[in-house]
């Protein structure tokens, strides 16, 4: 049983009819997800597949549940588990013999950055952790801070390549394209920033041409003009190629010599596969999780937001016309793409379940040292910066909204009243209020592992 609470189409529905097709094979497979709104674009299901939908009107849980039960499923794997309600499934299945996998699409920090609004779902994500059978991430990043967590073993398991291997082009049969792919109408995938870099490229090379796959909504993304936006950047209508969603984008990937990629968190990032499978060097925002990919100055490039555009666009302009350069980071890039090989990377997703089958609970960790499915490096210093980054931000951003709060000025108020009445000691209300700050830290630091 395969459960997931948002149908749509997206890098998570593919790796999941892939996996459940491949599966289907061998076991009677069912997808259990919310009645599907025909209005909008999904992802058809196989008809190896069995589907079944259910009121989005009842408990999620409740209703994976008693599928489970009816159909006596011998494994649950859930998917997304962002959703308070679904994210309940792993206690209940547990107490019920049910065995599961919890397969966790996005990164770590992924409801951290957005504390404000998953509070709760990072309250009830971090108590169910102890449920499962096996937690599953797609990069090490995330697996060793889930693992530090919930003081368990963590699997890692990245997404299978949606294309098989392909035939290698080399540079001289390429154009002068610089190509990006993604859900362009969501602000994360930073087609703002995409633009900016590439507006730069333009400037010293004219014959260059920026390539955009995927659904594009500028206005509501960044609530600008996407004319206006070219104009103001000096990009002219020859210069920049909407292309809109595209079933196959392998072409694409074929004509280009650079990948440019934006976003600012991804679970993992399928696109880097596709390119790498046809030899695209990438060039790409660094993001938590994308050293499982890509290796600095050999299989592309990292730029971090604040550093600067002109340094990014020098990278690509030297891709665009040094032969030498980039077929040394093509090649490597189709290195790399074969570590995400569909076959391989689906075998393994069987000896997976296999294993969970197989063994009692306390069992499967211990077969599962014996696989390669743990973490097998340390943190890179950019990854552990970058953590303390977030952390920071996430505290930051906690103390902010907390000082903020009428009930909690009132608080720090009183506070001071009460120590300067007693005379305990003479501080200034900003003093007080640092001190304050310096103890949600240190609590939140606790909370936070």
């Amino acid at each position: 049983m395969f459960g997931y609470d948002n149908w749509v189409v997206g890098g998570v529905e593919k790796v999941l009819i892939n996996l459940m097709t491949y599966l289907s094979q061998r076991y009677k497979v069912y997808l259990i997800i919310p009645r599907i709104n025909k209005k909008l674009n999904y992802l058809s299901v196989p008809e190896s597949i069995e589907l079944i939908e259910i009121d989005k009107m009842k408990s999620m849980s409740e209703e994976m549940v008693k599928i489970c039960e009816d159909f006596r499923a011998n494994l649950f794997i859930g998917s997304g588990n962002l959703n308070c309600d679904q994210l309940q499934i792993y206690k209940m299945l547990h107490e019920k013999g049910i065995k599961t996998i919890m397969f966790n699409h996005y990164a770590w920090f992924f409801p951290y950055q957005y504390e404000i609004f998953m509070s709760k779902t990072l309250k009830i994500r971090n108590e169910v952790l102890k449920y499962p059978d096996v937690v599953l991430f797609l990069t090490s990043l995330s697996a060793i801070l889930c693992s530090k967590n919930c003081n368990r073993e963590v699997v890692t398991l990245p997404n299978p390549n949606n294309y098989p291997s392909q035939d290698y082009i080399p540079f001289s049969e390429r154009s002068d394209i610089v190509l990006s792919v993604a859900r362009f109408d969501d602000k994360e995938k930073r087609l703002d920033k995409i633009l900016s870099i590439f507006s730069k490229v333009y400037k010293k090379n004219p014959k260059a041409i920026l390539v955009i796959v995927g659904k594009v909504d500028y206005k509501k993304a960044f609530g600008k003009d996407l004319k206006e936006e070219l104009k103001r950047l000096h990009l002219p209508d020859s210069s920049v190629r909407i292309m809109g969603i595209q079933k196959n984008v392998l072409p694409y990937y074929k004509q280009a010599k650079v990948f440019l990629f934006a976003s600012e968190c991804e679970g993992f990032g399928l696109v880097f596969g596709e390119a790498g499978i046809c030899g695209l060097p990438c060039v790409a925002n660094y993001f938590l999780g994308i050293e499982d990919i890509i290796t600095e100055g050999r299989n592309g490039y990292f730029f971090k937001n604040h550093e600067s555009e002109d340094k990014v666009s020098e990278q690509i302009i030297d891709l665009l016309t040094n032969e030498k350069t980039w077929t040394v980071l093509s090649r490597n890039s189709v290195e790399m793409a074969r570590r995400f090989d569909q076959k391989f990377i689906l075998s393994k997703w069987e000896e997976l379940i296999q294993i969970v089958l197989c063994n009692e609970r306390q069992s499967i960790e211990e077969k599962l040292k014996n696989t390669n499915f743990l973490i097998e490096r340390d943190l890179t210093h950019n990854e552990i910066s970058m953590c303390l980054e977030e952390y920071e931000n996430v505290i930051d951003g906690a103390i902010g909204r907390l000082n903020r709060c009428d009930d909690a000025q009132d608080y720090l108020n009183s506070l001071y009243l009460s120590e300067k009445s007693n005379n305990l000691f003479e501080v200034s209300n900003e003093t007080l209020i640092q001190e304050i700050k310096k103890r949600i830290k240190r609590k939140l630091l606790k909370y936070l592992h």
